[in-house]
């Protein structure tokens, strides 16, 4: 049952940077930038690890709420999928999208975590 967390939390996390990796295309400081490689090789794993520890504590505190009531092992599953869902559209939130301006220019780049503020040279 544990097991499911960390493969939950991989499929969130990729989805969630795939996504932040299409908003930002159009972007020169994007994809393109070299901190698109911070975005794949730091902010990646580390979202990674913080998606599976909000996991595990969610399918503990579903375990332990659902042990006096076995009927409700369907939840078991909704829940958890449910909650990767949260947790990778906060993700994609916090990655924030570029601002371009009427002309196609864009001059940000990838915030260097969710929710801080966007990266400009």
């Amino acid at each position: 049952m544990f097991a499911r967390a960390p493969v939950f939390a991989a499929v969130g996390t990729y989805v969630g940077t795939v996504l932040t990796e299409r908003a930002w295309a159009d972007c020169p400081l994007g994809v393109d930038a070299s901190s698109g490689v911070g975005l794949v090789m730091g902010t990646m794993p580390a979202v990674w690890v913080l998606m599976t520890v909000a996991m595990l504590v969610t399918q503990l505190s579903l375990w332990a709420l659902a042990l006096p009531a076995p009927a409700v092992r369907c939840v078991l599953w909704l829940l958890p999928l449910a909650a990767v869902v949260f947790f990778t559209a906060v993700y994609r939130t916090g990655m924030q999208s570029p601002v371009v301006q009427p002309d196609g220019t864009c001059y940000e780049g990838y915030p260097p975590w969710p929710f801080q503020p966007k990266y400009h040279p």
